[in-house]
């Protein structure tokens, strides 16, 4: 519609709200946007929030078994690919 001229864009204006809503500023002021392997990783995080982590060893606290996650991932992606 912009290109038919039915609507003019304030494109500065546009662009400062996605600054100010997507943006973060580090301690020099400088504004970095998100990835898009960001936007994936908070997407995959987000949906599977609430699946609890067990340890995979016993002895080794910091590793966690993600099985349950990665089987409902890929139940998620066969649905969404096959349905």
């Amino acid at each position: 519609m912009s290109s038919k001229s039915f609507v003019n864009v304030d494109w500065k204006k546009l662009a400062s709200s996605y600054d100010t809503t997507f943006g973060t500023k580090n301690s020099e002021g400088v504004i970095s946007h998100p990835t898009a392997k960001g936007a994936g990783n908070w997407i995959i995080d987000f949906v599977t929030a609430n699946f609890q982590r067990k340890p995979l060893f016993p002895h080794c606290r910091n590793r966690t078994d993600l099985v349950e996650r990665a089987s409902f991932l890929a139940g998620l992606v066969l649905g969404i690919r096959l349905g």
